[in-house]
């Protein structure tokens, strides 16, 4: 899962630039959305993050999992704006 360059360069910082935990927590991050996303899907938005940062404290550092969940709660605010499929553009 792809999480942007903004993004991936802040979990890279908050892993002190350490690739092989960097993708550990990414892979983390990716399993309990894909799980929470399977498990949770008639619940709320706010429903689904509790279950993500459920899942990431059980194998991440807290402040660890405070980071994941901020980003996912800003590319949760900003989804409209990336995927927007009535937006028509001209060639």
């Amino acid at each position: 899962m792809r999480f942007g360059l903004s993004s991936e360069t802040r979990i890279l910082e908050m892993c002190n630039w350490d690739e092989d935990r960097t993708s550990h927590v990414i892979d983390t991050l990716s399993s309990a959305i894909e799980s929470s996303i399977d498990s949770c899907s008639h619940l709320s938005k706010n429903d689904i993050l509790s279950s993500i940062t459920d899942m990431l404290s059980e194998s991440l550092e807290d402040y660890e999992v405070e980071v994941l969940v901020d980003i996912l709660e800003e590319s949760i605010k900003n989804f409209n704006f990336i995927i927007d499929t009535n937006t028509e553009y001209e060639n």
